[in-house]
C-alpha cells in the first residue's frame, strides 16, 4: 500500500491548520506544516502537534515553501492543501497528479460568483483531462506522485501551482480530476480584484511561455476559452448571424434621398437602427439561454450546488470583466517584458 504524505500550507493567518493536520493525522498521513509569518502561539501550537514542519519569520513565497516542504517529504504520493481549505473526499491517487474538485460556499455576492467560477473551472479541468490527459491545478488541493513533483519542483511563478500541471501535462504525467474540497474565496470586491489581478498577471506569464504548446491544443483551448469567458457565445453568435452591408448603407442612403419627407427617413433610420438591436438582443439571449442550460446540466452531474439566480450576473457582468481584466493584464505584462521591467503580483513574494 503506497505511503501517503500530506504538505499544508499557511501564510499569517492559520485558518483550518490545526483542524486539518488533526484530521490527516488520524488517517495515517506523513505531514508536514510549511508556514510563514505566524504568530508565536501557532508556532507553538504546530511544534506541540508533532508533525514535521518547515517555518519561516518572513515570507518566502509559496513556491519556495512547497519546494522546502518537499525536502521532508517520504511518502509515495502527496496531498498538498492550503490552510484555508476543507478537504470534504479524499480519493485514492490514480494518476501521477490528481487535481481535487472545489467548491466555494459563501453567502455575499461575490462569493455567490465565484462559485460558479470554480464549477466552471472543474468542468473545464475534466474535459481536459480526458482529452489530453492533464489540465491546470489549483494549489488550495491537490496530490501529485512524490517522484514526479520532486523532480518538476515549483519554480518560482506567481501562479506555481498552474505551472506545475503544465508542465506535468506536457511531461507526458497524467493529471486527473477526483475527491472534493471547499476553499475559501474573495468575499468582496476590492478581495477579488486583489487575488484576480495576480491570477491574471501569472496567466499572462505562462501563456507567454507555453503559447507554442495551446496553439498545438485548438481542441481544448477553444472549449476552455468558452468556459471561462461565456460572453464569447453570444459575440460569436453575433458575427456569424447574416447582416447585410446593404442594410449598414441604408444609415448613410436615406438621408441623401431628397424626395422623402424627413419624418419618413427618420422612421426607416429607426427601423433599420431597431432591426440591429433586436439582432444583437436575440443573440445574446440565445446565448445566455445554452450556457445556463450547459451549466445546470454539468452542475447535476458532479453534484454543484448551483445558484440559478446569480447566473444573469454571472453571465452579462461578472464574466465579462474578468475577461477585461485578463486581456488588460495580458497587455500590461507584455509591455512591461518589452521594456524590460520588473513583472511582479502586487502582495505575493516570488523571487
Amino acid at each position: 500500500m503506497a505511503k501517503m504524505s500530506a504538505v499544508v500550507t499557511a501564510y499569517r493567518e492559520p485558518e483550518f491548520l490545526f483542524e486539518i493536520v488533526e484530521d490527516l493525522v488520524k488517517r495515517g498521513y506523513e505531514v508536514v506544516v510549511s508556514a510563514d509569518c505566524l504568530s508565536e502561539e501557532n508556532v507553538r501550537r504546530v511544534r506541540e502537534l508533532g508533525v514535521k514542519a518547515t517555518l519561516s519569520n518572513v515570507r518566502r513565497g509559496k513556491w519556495k515553501a512547497l519546494n522546502d516542504a518537499l525536502e521532508l517529504v517520504t511518502g509515495d504520493y502527496v496531498l498538498f492543501v492550503d490552510s484555508d481549505t476543507k478537504l470534504i473526499d479524499i480519493p485514492n491517487p490514480s494518476s501521477d497528479v490528481v487535481e481535487l474538485t472545489k467548491e466555494v460556499r459563501g453567502r455575499s455576492i461575490v462569493e455567490r460568483l465565484v462559485a460558479v467560477d470554480y464549477l466552471l473551472m472543474n468542468v473545464s479541468a475534466r474535459i481536459s483531462s480526458k482529452i489530453l490527459g492533464f489540465s491546470m491545478v489549483n494549489g488550495s488541493a491537490f496530490i501529485s506522485r512524490a517522484d514526479v513533483v520532486k523532480r518538476l519542483g515549483f519554480r518560482p511563478k506567481i501562479i506555481e501551482d498552474a505551472d506545475f500541471g503544465f508542465r506535468a501535462g506536457f511531461e507526458g504525467y497524467r493529471v486527473a480530476v477526483s475527491g472534493r474540497a471547499v476553499t475559501k474565496a474573495p468575499s468582496t470586491l476590492k478581495e477579488w480584484f486583489r487575488q484576480r489581478e495576480r491570477w491574471a498577471l501569472g496567466g499572462a506569464e505562462l501563456f507567454a511561455e507555453f503559447l507554442p504548446k495551446f496553439l498545438r491544443m485548438p481542441k481544448i483551448v477553444l472549449p476552455m476559452l468558452v468556459l471561462y469567458y461565456p460572453a464569447i457565445v453570444g459575440f460569436l453568435l453575433a458575427m456569424f448571424l447574416p447582416d447585410s452591408i446593404a442594410i449598414k448603407l441604408l444609415y448613410f442612403l436615406l438621408p441623401l434621398l431628397l424626395s422623402l419627407p424627413v419624418k419618413a427617413v427618420a422612421i426607416f433610420m429607426l427601423l433599420v437602427f431597431e432591426f440591429h438591436l433586436l439582432r444583437n438582443i436575440l443573440a445574446m439571449v440565445v446565448s445566455f439561454v445554452l450556457w445556463v442550460m450547459f451549466v445546470a446540466l454539468v452542475a447535476r452531474k458532479y453534484g454543484f450546488r448551483l445558484d440559478t439566480g446569480i447566473l444573469p450576473v454571472y453571465y452579462f457582468l461578472y464574466s465579462p470583466l474578468w475577461t477585461m481584466v485578463n486581456v488588460a493584464m495580458l497587455f500590461r505584462y507584455l509591455i512591461l517584458r518589452l521594456v524590460g521591467k520588473e513583472v511582479s503580483a502586487e502582495g505575493w513574494k516570488v523571487g
